[in-house]
């Protein structure tokens, strides 16, 4: 019984680890685009941003095959700017990003704005997309900080296709807001362990 505790304690430690380590998504997350939409394929660009196509709203999820309903697809060349609002000023950490295959996103510049007035680079955000899976495909994971409400993608080009169109399937940014302390039940679960930890010194002695 005395390793008790201290396995008490590494058990929990795996779990607050582990739970730090999980990605929120930021949800009610509104889309523009400097593209028509509806597009003249019949989708829209809301579609990238509201969790359609996809079999959980988590970045482990995998989307569906892309179709008018679920993804979005537009008619013209790269050069175009989508701009995402996360409702609110958030600490970003990453993003999800589910493409499309032939004429999915390849070349984009990726900036951040807290008031929609400068946008900023984001350091250590992603230069590339790659390309996406014909079929149920998870999605592309990046890591990166930023704090911000508004984040701008421009596509500068896509992949291999000849066709004048760009599409794209799922976009799905993480983080919380600089007002939320960090997990708190996970920092309530770090407590418990050191309380475990405690116990198992008073019991050896």
């Amino acid at each position: 019984m005395k390793n008790f505790g201290l396995k008490f304690v590494l058990v929990l430690s795996v779990a607050t680890i582990s739970a730090l380590a999980n990605a929120m998504p930021i949800t009610g997350v509104t889309v523009t685009t400097s593209y028509s939409s509806p597009s003249p394929f019949g989708s829209v660009i809301e579609s990238i941003v509201d969790g359609s196509g996809l079999s959980s709203y988590t970045t482990g999820a995998i989307h569906e095959v892309p179709s008018s309903s679920n993804s979005w697809a537009t008619a013209g060349f790269p050069g175009g700017f989508f701009t995402f609002d996360l409702g609110d000023v958030y600490n970003v950490d990453g993003m999800a990003v589910w493409n499309f295959t032939s004429i999915g996103f390849n070349a984009v510049t990726i900036r951040s704005s807290i008031d929609f007035g400068s946008f900023s680079s984001i350091p250590g955000a992603p230069t590339n997309f790659a390309i996406g899976v014909a079929g149920p495909a998870p999605a592309e994971i990046f890591n990166f900080t930023t704090t911000a409400r508004y984040i701008s993608i421009k596509v500068t080009s896509i992949h291999g296709s000849t066709l004048p169109a760009l599409g794209l399937s799922e976009v799905m940014f993480t983080g919380t807001k600089p007002s939320e302390a960090p997990v708190p039940a996970t920092l309530a679960l770090l407590g418990v362990g050191l309380s475990g930890l405690a116990w198992s010194r008073r019991k050896k002695t």
